[in-house]
């Protein structure tokens, strides 16, 4: 039943068999152009949807090709800062194949929340566990939780990995009794909130100022601070080097 069609009239036995003959012939060319029109309504609707799914096939397109130039253009400053200097040909590599690691476990986290968002207590465990291993229990986590944009957690996952490889080298990681403490917090108003995150080593050898600053120690001064729009400063303490990172709180990403 698609609708009804009615007639009246106020004299009775006005309507004979050629009149109902008619009215079905009206009814039928009514029928006719309410389901062209239905027809034509849902193929409009499915045109709609096809050029919808082409725009997000373009936009998802044009997402990938966005992210493996950003993939591969961080790969190719790892890589120039890492064989920069060739004075040691293995150590080049095996630092380059650890930072390799480092920003493929950061992908990873980024994947299973479909490159929207990653949180920051996952991203600092995950860049800590890919550099330190079986020293992860020698790193004590403490602070909140929240997402970070995708770009923001790559850089902080870099950054925590280049502390964690100078504390293995050099630092509290390079002793049995050495340990870190990372800890992170949200100060201020709900509205301009500030995130503060901080790295600090204790009970490993006594710390020495470097000479010169490295790929590492750049990266977090420089790198990391004009990305999250903050400031990063590096401490070398004789007790232990010390990281403390302040910026605004990243905006959550959008769905």
């Amino acid at each position: 039943m698609i609708g009804g069609l009615f007639f009246g009239h106020e004299d009775v036995a006005v309507f004979r068999e050629r009149h109902e003959r008619l009215i079905e012939g009206i009814a039928a060319q009514a029928a006719i152009a309410m389901d062209n029109a239905r027809l034509y309504r849902e193929a409009q609707q499915e045109i709609g949807q096809r050029k919808r799914a082409e725009q997000h096939q373009r936009l998802l397109i044009n997402e990938l090709n966005h992210r493996v130039k950003n993939t591969l253009a961080v790969v190719q400053s790892l890589a120039y800062q890492s064989f920069r200097k060739m004075d040691d040909p293995d150590a080049a590599r095996a630092a380059f194949e650890a930072r390799l690691r480092a920003l493929s476990s950061a992908h990873s986290l980024l994947t299973r929340q479909n490159w929207e968002s990653a949180g920051l207590a996952d991203t600092l465990r995950s860049a800590v566990e890919a550099t330190a291993g079986s020293n992860l229990d020698r790193v004590d986590f403490d602070g909140p939780d929240f997402d970070l944009p995708p770009q923001t957690a790559l850089s902080i996952a870099m950054a925590v990995h280049e502390l964690c490889t100078n504390a293995i080298k050099y630092g509290s990681l390079s002793v049995p009794d050495g340990r870190v403490a990372l800890h992170w917090n949200l100060s201020g108003a709900e509205q301009r909130q500030v995130l503060t995150i901080e790295w600090k080593e204790s009970g490993g050898p006594r710390v020495e100022v470097p000479v010169q600053k490295g790929f590492g120690t750049r990266l977090i001064e420089r790198g990391l601070s004009a990305e999250l729009r903050g400031e990063a400063r590096l401490k070398f303490a004789a007790e232990g080097v010390t990281c403390t990172i302040s910026a605004p709180v990243p905006e959550r990403p959008a769905a």
